[in-house]
């Protein structure tokens, strides 16, 4: 798989609606080995698409554990970083955080047990495996802690996360956690889904028929 077939959103997608009646693959398999496998419900685990995506999904762990390890403030210091430049890096610190339990997120409503690791682990040290409820609980206290250190809905750079995003993650977490967890959490996740209806962003105004509207 290439790296423009392999693209993030692009993986998630494929996994996601692939394997459902939504969408289908409908161009050769010897351009896309084991892609309609997905379509079939038929994938195991040399499905090529599947690995893509596992692998993806640790790519950009591994980058915001990179970029957490790289952004110390003994780091900083050593480098001469201060004032607006170091309160920049901060936010972005916080965006790194919220990205790396967004693949968490991914990991355990795709996969399952996971390996898991963080900035605080050395590196060539093989990932501890972690089961779905412990990666859950993670992300869960790693949202609880960024809540309040993520910019106030609207108010970031378009494309970057706010706090808006951190409570439709949470709610996503929390309406599938009888699955993940065994344990139902569906107010919390009424009181989520709350917070983003209530934090200034609306539904894009496209009428419907532009959806399938050709060129």
């Amino acid at each position: 798989v290439d790296e423009g077939f392999s693209q993030y959103l692009r993986g998630w997608w494929q996994m996601q609606e692939l394997t459902t009646d939504e969408a289908i693959i409908a161009w050769g398999e010897s351009d896309n080995p084991t892609i309609k496998d997905l379509n079939f419900n038929t994938w195991n685990a040399d499905n090529v698409f599947a690995e893509a995506f596992f692998a993806r999904i640790f790519y950009q762990v591994g980058l915001c554990n990179e970029f957490l390890r790289q952004t110390t403030d003994e780091k900083l210091a050593s480098r001469g970083v201060s004032g607006t430049l170091y309160n920049e890096i901060q936010d972005y610190k916080n965006e790194a955080r919220f990205m790396r339990a967004l693949s968490y997120y991914h990991g355990i409503d795709l996969f399952g047990k996971l390996p898991f690791g963080t900035e605080d682990d050395i590196l060539g040290t093989p990932p501890q495996m972690e089961s779905r409820t412990e990666v859950f609980n993670y992300i869960i206290e790693e949202l609880a802690d960024l809540e309040n250190k993520l910019k106030a809905p609207r108010s970031n750079e378009y494309g970057r996360a706010d706090r808006a995003a951190l409570w439709m993650l949470q709610a996503k977490l929390f309406m599938n956690s009888t699955v993940y967890t065994g344990v139902d959490k569906n107010t919390d996740a009424v009181t989520a889904l709350n917070k983003v209806i209530s934090s200034g962003y609306i539904v894009a105004p496209i009428p419907f028929a532009n959806l399938f509207k050709a060129d």
